[in-house]
């Protein structure tokens, strides 16, 4: 917290040196980096985009405004000239993301509740770009939280100090867990849905307040759930073109999801909004006893006989989406141990070449209506207009036998929901995960630097509110 009790925002230092409103700059900032890497004239800033999606994006702002805020943004890095561009009759320079600034992200790998490494990337504000990257992997005796956050205020020091011409814009981490406030809480068998908590947000801020980044004086620190990132991506790579979106996304370990309603990021009271791995999907949403016996109820019920016996799911609950659709739990049911060196994707393939064919559609079979369950639950409570759903990369149809009945059957589950049948409502796309490690920390990474620029800004447009809210 900085003396008047906030958050550290570089963007309120900025507005604040000025004499602006946070609100203003964070609203053309915003509008900038919606185009991001594409340069913006001052007259689409100026003049937003009435009705659509995003709530900082609807309403206009006087062009001269605009101009006052850009030499301001413009000043410190944050805003750049681009080229020249014909507007009309007249020649005017767009504008593009400065790089005056940069952020730095943390890609944390873990087993279970325990962070096994961290990539941490150094990008542009905008997370289009990859400027330096540094990876340490934790041996099982020495991995703690801590030494994960030791990690990457280590990691931020020596990125940063290879360019000292650029200010640092803020810190994201992303994890596998939820996380509210900078607070992590890994889901494990041995503490059930309550799990420990790990307050890596605040062992961050004390390191870096302890031991700062030279001409860093506002740092923004974010903690966020990694799906949660990916979903702040995905509104952006998709134009912000709808109020409301869902991303659910199969990693090894956990079916996680992050959900866009309003325009807006939404995480829950406690930072467990969109844990799809956690939903029952012993029977599928809408299920009716009384219907006759139908071709679709034979078929559900071949595709879910091994109810009979029960899976256990990582949290020490039954019946859940992660017990079925992971890949662990696919290996698992195909009778084959990942080892650590193996890639997921690698080593279901192997497991698959491995198991008579029979068998290995049944458990596809199987972890897809488990899925596509679990996306009907979504699609019933939150009824998104889009969802993208980021699966590995050997699963993104069209795909051979017997990984097409994955496929298959989530999709016949999705369609077949309350929400989506029979109805335009929600489009939905399947996307590919990267298929090495490296690769995916930078996806993720990327992500966790639009988070980190998403949360400036709304804390920006929060203060404005409520100085509006003291003034009425």
């Amino acid at each position: 917290m900085d003396k008047s009790g906030r958050e550290p925002n570089p963007l309120i230092t900025v507005a604040e040196a000025g004499g602006f409103t946070p609100g203003l700059l964070g609203t053309v900032l915003a509008r900038v980096a919606r185009s991001a890497p594409k340069e913006i004239s001052r007259r689409e800033i100026a003049a937003g985009w009435p009705g659509t999606a995003r709530p900082v994006d609807r309403r206009p702002i006087l062009q001269p405004t605009v101009s006052k805020a850009v030499r301001q943004l413009a000043k410190y890095g944050l805003l750049a000239e681009g080229t020249r561009q014909k507007q009309g009759r007249n020649w005017v320079r767009h504008l593009r993301l400065g790089g005056g600034f940069v952020t730095a992200t943390a890609h944390v790998m873990q087993k279970r509740s325990q962070p096994t490494g961290v990539t941490t990337l150094l990008c542009d504000i905008g997370g289009t770009r990859i400027l330096a990257e540094r990876t340490r992997m934790f041996t099982d005796s020495e991995a703690s939280w801590e030494l994960l956050a030791r990690t990457i205020h280590q990691h931020v020091h020596l990125l940063t100090e290879s360019d000292s011409t650029k200010s640092l814009f803020g810190v994201g981490v992303e994890v596998g867990a939820p996380t509210i406030g900078g607070v992590v809480t890994p889901i494990t068998e041995a503490t059930g849905t309550t799990g420990f908590s790990a307050d890596l947000g605040g062992m961050l801020r004390r390191l870096f307040d302890h031991d700062p980044i030279p001409g860093t004086p506002s740092l923004a620190i974010v903690v966020e759930n990694d799906v949660s990132c990916l979903t702040s991506l995905v509104y952006r790579d998709l134009g912000y073109r709808s109020t409301d979106l869902a991303v659910v996304a199969i990693l090894d370990e956990g079916v996680g999801g992050g959900l866009i309603m309003d325009g807006l990021l939404r995480r829950g009271r406690s930072g467990r909004a969109m844990e799809v791995g956690h939903l029952i999907v012993d029977l599928p949403p809408g299920w009716r006893d009384d219907e006759p016996d139908t071709a679709h109820q034979r078929l559900v019920r071949t595709r879910w006989a091994r109810l009979a016996e029960p899976v256990k799911c990582r949290c020490g609950l039954l019946g859940h989406v992660d017990a079925f659709s992971t890949p662990s739990s696919i290996r698992r049911d195909l009778g084959r141990h990942h080892e650590d060196d193996e890639l997921p994707w690698t080593s279901l393939a192997a497991a698959v070449a491995a198991t008579d064919a029979p068998h290995s559609s049944s458990v596809f079979a199987c972890a897809g209506a488990a899925f596509g369950r679990g996306l009907a639950h979504v699609c019933n409570v939150a009824d998104p207009g889009e969802l993208v759903l980021f699966v590995p990369e050997g699963l993104v149809p069209p795909v051979p036998e017997p990984f097409a009945e994955f496929i298959t059957c989530a999709e016949h589950e999705l369609e077949e929901s309350f929400a989506v049948r029979g109805r335009p409502s929600t489009t939905y796309q399947w996307r590919p995960l990267p298929p090495t490690r490296d690769a995916l920390a930078r996806l993720f990474g990327r992500a966790a630097a639009v988070r980190v620029l998403d949360t400036i800004i709304e804390q920006a447009l929060q203060l404005d509110d409520d100085l509006d809210q003291l003034a009425s």
